[in-house]
């Protein structure tokens, strides 16, 4: 690497490349570390880039005029920074070594030991490990660990254990990542999230050589890097020495960490005021206790088992039985081994017992060192357990960890066991599972506290432990025993794990790293695990002098990451566990996305290998081949402009938004999918195209559901919405509905209004509605929030594929931020559990992904319960559908539960028994004569005789007052409104002033007048569904009525002052739908058209082939279109005039509704760094943008420092 040329440490015994052991310090061509995985001295570049981020970030060649610069990387002399010793756990072909590569280091001459990896899982260890760390510690040098990506403030090891320096990672303003770990075996903190510093040459997406990654295993390095100023400052200073001035002069970050107070160490490091530290007291001062913080107990190393003269008796063994349905059978004993010293502690006995079914618990203190034998006893002879008996077993816990478990035991059961000298970590005692298989009596003394076999083969189910099993044999032990203690694992033949190492065996002797062996089982989890089993329950005569039995761990430097150059500019996916998701799937093909949007760029280089193709279709043909009613649509379709051929449609929108569900991951080229496969082609979730906003037209957004459904998509991304709250279309409402019964999940985004209204599609309860967050869990300011959103995902800003040539970053990428961008993060993860679990239904996974979703309601104090379930986590959902999806049976969905949404409509035939639940409001304010005004409220004489009447109201007393009156009223019921005025003036306007009336049905206003003579009537029929509830709108000015019975409006009562408004704003579309009432004759809509005075009708939904019938029984054949002009205002005045006329004009109509302009996000201009420009979107500048962009007209003086003329973006203003 061009910025790792300096500071490579150089080994000072070594001749590189003449294949010996020049030093005789065990290994060959050490020239510049070791390759401890792979097993050569040669190969250093092991596996990513891992590796060198963290070397960069301790001592890149700094001052060089090249790249980036080191912690310690020198002032730019060659030679002069901090030196690099390079140990490879993470090899090109092998993972391991890490122990052995521990002490390699301090026999070598490292001081400092950067180690930015760890356990995948939480109170497991390795002792070797352990072993090295305290040798590394014995011999003066520091060893520093990254706490982990967890977020958890569980005890990861090495990072927790205390014998290291602990590192969490902060962001740069000192706030805790949100992946970092934390608590009390934390000791330091460092900058992490997110760091740029060196990866291997080309692989960069800066300058191609430079990377930011983030992790704790990026603040590792830095505390690293800092201790090695320490020491060039004070090069005598010893170990204790410098981590007591690290950490008391560490810069406490509680204030900006107000959950995590004392939980992340020390604090921040101060790198200056360590160093300042050191000067002023290193050279006087003395060696001191360690200033680490005290964690939980944790083991340091174990010794062997010889009794010891005087007992230390503080260790804990709880007896638990439960007992079965004659507990009066039941005793037991724990008896102290004879030989043991005087004054050993003895043990104790129970039972026999009273109670049935009941755990009894007794805790006895045992003494380190000893022998104890547990014996239990049952005098019918029949155990405790099954069958008759019932569920009676026993247990026994050693601080904690179950050794031994029990229940079908005959007439007794016993267990002899050694209190090891090393206590095991404490850990909470599980709920009671069936009786496992019992350990062998007397096993060697398990590694890291008590060896948990329960724990270890749940990790083996999860792959998380390692190809071997190591032991150590006791001291005094002949090293011809590994052989036979090989033989009787049944494994490969024994090898040490620290090789012989020449000129430093006898320091490996003295600390008995010379008695740990390892043998080879095999590559899978749960064949090592299952070797280890047989090896612990076979006799004692196979564990002679065996001190210590453990299986290799699996370790993780950081979760698998795509090699795509612009993936570390992706940090909205860290925010939901992408990383740890990939482990367990990166997308499957069988898996189709429908992205309904602007369309998406079939040329773009990194949307090539996922797109969905059409299995019947035969492309460019001009036919249908697969007889789908459409043609061409190899793809997809273009339902806005009716073509299968042009799928780009109007701008990058939807190229952003597929490229987040399924860009080609892991292609070495631009940005990763959510879904987007490893990086072979094709093996990522397929995105199948269904263009809404067309180059020409915008609109088909029913049709393109309805097609997604019918042609295999599973999950339906939908990033737009209308521009009114309180508004919908029916004929979308029923394709989702059509969606939703045929599997399918339709996610929408929320809306970028900032508002708690009800945004259409994205607050329907047949959807996933998606808010928008920042990188953090913040609520992003734009996105809409509330009752009817069901879960959140990250939105702002968000890093993908846009059209090639459109992008500021590489030309082909960009940063947008909405509740658009937020959406297809949920789809793509949708995805990855469908990759996962093939056959998980709907609900199952709709369930895990609420269920599991991280709760970020005290990130969002104003919003708490308005942002869903949460933020999606991808791990934890994967997770659960690993464990529950084969076995679930459907459940009801786990969807919150919004406010009231129409579902819908039906006809309105009168009922024969009346229901009466719905509330007509009459609104009157008075004007300057109150006493002429009354009004009433008749029921239709031909009304059920069980029906509520109306009511009256007036005359009234003050002026200028608003009167309200509730009024329930019956579903199907015909009701006529009438107002009288005795002077025959009205209530408005002139001299009578401001008055006016309204009346709103459930809320949705449906007649306001005033100006109206000496009276003015309306007759109305209430719909047999209520309409959304809405807050009354101020007093506009009075609008024309509604004709009598018109066919029962969509998504609630259709409301024509709304919609004028909205035709006013240019927010109603140039069509009109209707819906044709079952049994109706095709033929009327003809005639329909022609009384809407628009164009001839057409189908909404087109005739579908081979889906057709299914269309049919879901009534979608009975909808129609007609395009009115290219007007809002026409359009509405087509629809008034059509629900003006009489009953006959409306027979067969069972829905009528205008279309409404849909919005994908506000406009953007497609400067190449407008995406940088994060100050405009603070302003709301956007949504002004839609109104007005400028006008030269409007002069504008700057009084400052002049202006450069030749600007080449200053040239047309």
């Amino acid at each position: 690497h061009e910025d790792l040329q300096n500071n490579i440490w150089q080994n000072p015994g070594e001749i590189c490349g003449n294949g010996e052991d020049d030093d005789d310090n065990g290994y060959v061509d050490d020239c510049h570390g070791y390759n401890h995985a792979d097993g050569t001295g040669t190969d250093l570049l092991g596996d990513g880039s891992h590796g060198s981020h963290c070397a960069g970030t301790i001592s890149a060649d700094s001052n060089n005029g090249v790249g980036v610069a080191g912690v310690a990387g020198g002032d730019g002399t060659p030679g002069s920074g901090a030196s690099l010793m390079i140990s490879v756990g993470f090899g090109s072909t092998f993972t391991g070594g890490f122990a052995e590569a521990l002490v390699y280091g301090a026999d070598n001459g490292a001081q400092i030991s950067s180690n930015s990896w760890g356990y995948t899982s939480p109170d497991v260890c390795e002792q070797a490990v352990i072993d090295a760390i305290d040798y590394y510690n014995d011999e003066g040098g520091i060893v520093v660990f990254a706490a982990g990506n967890d977020d958890s403030e569980a005890c990861y090891y090495p990072g927790c254990y205390d014998g290291v320096v602990g590192v969490a990672a902060l962001d740069d303003n000192g706030a805790r990542a949100y992946f970092s770990n934390y608590g009390g075996t934390v000791d330091i903190s460092a900058p992490g999230h997110p760091v740029l510093s060196t990866v291997i040459m080309g692989e960069g997406s800066v300058d191609s050589n430079y990377d930011s990654y983030s992790g704790t295993s990026m603040a590792c390095p830095h505390v690293a890097g800092v201790l090695a100023l320490g020491l060039s400052l004070q090069t005598t200073a010893s170990r204790n020495e410098l981590l007591d001035c690290a950490y008391s002069t560490a810069t406490n970050i509680d204030a900006l960490n107000p959950g995590y107070v004392g939980k992340l160490g020390a604090g921040r490091i101060d790198a200056f005021a360590f160093l300042d530290c050191l000067g002023t007291r290193a050279p006087t001062l003395t060696p001191v206790p360690s200033a680490l913080p005290t964690p939980e107990p944790s083991p340091g190393p174990t010794t062997t088992l010889a009794p010891t003269v005087l007992c230390v008796c503080d260790q804990t063994l709880e007896v638990g039985v439960f007992t079965d349905n004659w507990p009066g059978e039941t005793t037991w004993k724990v008896t102290l081994d004879e030989d043991a010293p005087i004054n050993c502690v003895d043990g104790s006995a129970g039972g026999p017992y009273t109670e049935t079914s009941t755990l009894h618990t007794h805790a006895i203190t045992v003494c380190t060192g000893q022998r104890y034998l547990f014996e239990i006893f049952d005098s019918y002879g029949d155990g405790i357990c099954c069958g008759e008996n019932g569920d009676g077993y026993y247990y026994l816990q050693l601080n904690g960890v179950e050794i031994k478990r029990g229940g079908d035991y005959g007439p007794g059961d016993s267990h002899d066991f050694v209190v090891p000298s090393t206590r095991a970590p404490t850990v909470v005692p599980t709920a009671t599972p069936a009786p496992t298989a019992t350990l062998a009596p007397t096993p060697p003394t398990p590694t890291c506290g008590t060896l948990d076999m329960g724990n270890l083969r749940r990790l083996a189910d999860e792959g998380q432990v390692g190809t071997e099993i190591r032991f150590k044999l006791a001291a005094g032990t002949s090293a011809a025993r590994a052989a036979t203690v090989a033989a009787a694992v049944d494994c490969s033949s024994a090898k040490r794990v620290f090789r012989k190492a020449g000129i430093h065996e006898d320091k490996h002797v003295a600390a008995g790293l010379d008695r740990w062996y390892k043998v080879k089982c095999s590559g899978a989890s749960n064949e090592t695990w299952s070797k280890l089993d047989a090896f612990l329950a076979k006799g004692d005569a196979s564990h002679d002098g065996v001190e210590f039995v453990e299986p290799a761990l699996v370790v993780k430097m950081s979760p698998w990451e795509p090699n795509d150059p612009h993936f570390s500019l992706q940090s909205h996916y860290s925010s939901i566990g992408l990383e740890n998701a990939w482990e367990l799937t990166k997308g499957d093909p069988s898996v189709v996305v429908q992205v309904i949007d602007s369309g998406l760029d079939l040329a773009h280089e990194d949307l090539q290998n996922n797109i969905w193709q059409n299995p019947g279709e035969i492309c460019g043909n001009g036919e249908d081949d697969d007889d789908n009613g459409y043609v061409d649509d190899c793809h997809g379709y273009n339902h806005a402009d009716g073509t299968g051929t042009d799928l780009l449609g109007d701008g990058s929108h939807g190229s952003h938004c597929a490229g987040t569900i399924s860009a080609d991951s892991n292609n070495g080229v631009g940005v990763a999918g959510v879904a987007g496969g490893d990086g072979t082609p094709g093996s990522g979730a397929s995105l199948m195209i269904s263009v809404g906003f067309g180059s020409t037209f915008t609109g088909g957004f029913a049709e393109a559901l309805v097609y997604g459904a019918d042609n295999g998509a599973q999950i339906s991304s939908n990033s737009w919405g209308y521009t009114s709250p309180d508004v919908c279309e029916q004929a979308v409402i029923d394709a989702i509905d059509y969606y939703n019964d045929e599997g399918g999940i339709v996610v929408f985004a929320a809306g970028n209004d900032d508002s708690e209204a009800c945004y259409y599609p994205g607050c329907y309860d047949g959807v996933v509605g998606v808010a928008a967050l920042d990188d953090n869990g913040a609520r992003a300011y734009f996105s809409n929030y509330g009752g009817t959103v069901d879960i959140s995902a990250p939105g702002h800003p968000v890093l993908s594929t846009v059209i090639m040539g459109e992008g500021s970053v590489d030309s082909n990428y960009d940063s947008y931020s909405g509740t658009s961008m937020a959406c297809p993060h949920v789809a793509g993860v949708l995805a990855l559990g469908l990759s996962l679990q093939t056959t998980a239904s709907r609900n199952e996974l709709l369930d895990c992904a609420y269920s599991t979703a991280t709760n970020i309601d005290a990130l969002n104090p104003g919003y708490v319960g308005k942002l869903g379930a949460g933020r999606i986590d991808a791990f934890a959902f994967l997770d659960c559908l690993g464990t529950r999806a084969p076995t679930l049976t459907p459940v009801p969905s786990a969807l919150p539960t919004p406010e009231p949404s129409p579902g819908p409509t039906t006809t309105l035939a009168p009922t024969v028994l009346c229901v009466c639940d719905q509330t007509l409001e009459v609104g009157v304010f008075t004007d300057n004569w109150p006493g002429e005004t009354t009004w009433k409220v008749t029921l239709d004489e031909d009304a059920p005789i069980n029906c509520v009447d109306g009511s009256a109201g007036g005359p009234y007393t003050e002026t200028s007052t608003l009167h309200t009156h509730a009024i329930t009223v019956c579903t199907g019921q015909r009701y006529l409104f009438e107002i009288f005025d005795s002077y025959g003036d009205g209530i408005c306007c002139g001299e009578n002033g401001d008055g006016y009336y309204y009346l709103q049905l459930n809320g949705v206003e449906i007649k306001r007048g005033g100006d109206y003579g000496p009276g003015d009537s309306h007759d109305f029929v209430v719909p047999s569904t209520r309409a959304p509830t809405v807050v009354p709108t101020a007093t506009p000015a009075p609008t024309a009525t509604l004709a009598p019975t018109p066919p029962t409006p969509t998504c609630g009562t259709l409301d024509m002052g709304n919609l004028r408004r909205l035709a006013d704003e240019g927010q109603v579309g140039t069509e009109i739908r209707f819906k044709l009432a079952a049994g109706t004759s095709a033929a009327r809509a003809a005639t329909v058209a022609a009384a809407v005075d628009c164009s001839s009708a057409k189908r909404v939904f087109r005739k579908a082939g081979i889906h057709e019938d299914k269309h049919v029984a879901a009534g979608l054949d009975r909808w129609y279109k007609v395009k009115c002009s290219g007007a809002s205002n026409e359009t509405w005045s087509k629809l008034d005039a059509f629900l003006a006329k009489g009953d006959a004009s409306h027979d067969g109509v069972e829905f009528v509704e205008p279309a409404l302009v849909v919005k994908m996000s506000p406009w953007e201009p497609n400067d190449p760094h407008f995406s940088l420009q994060s100050h405009y979107s603070s302003i709301g500048l956007e949504n002004a943008w839609e109104l007005t962009k400028g006008d030269p007209s409007v002069v504008v003086q700057v009084i400052d420092s002049g202006l450069d003329l030749a600007h080449e973006d200053l040239q047309n203003n």
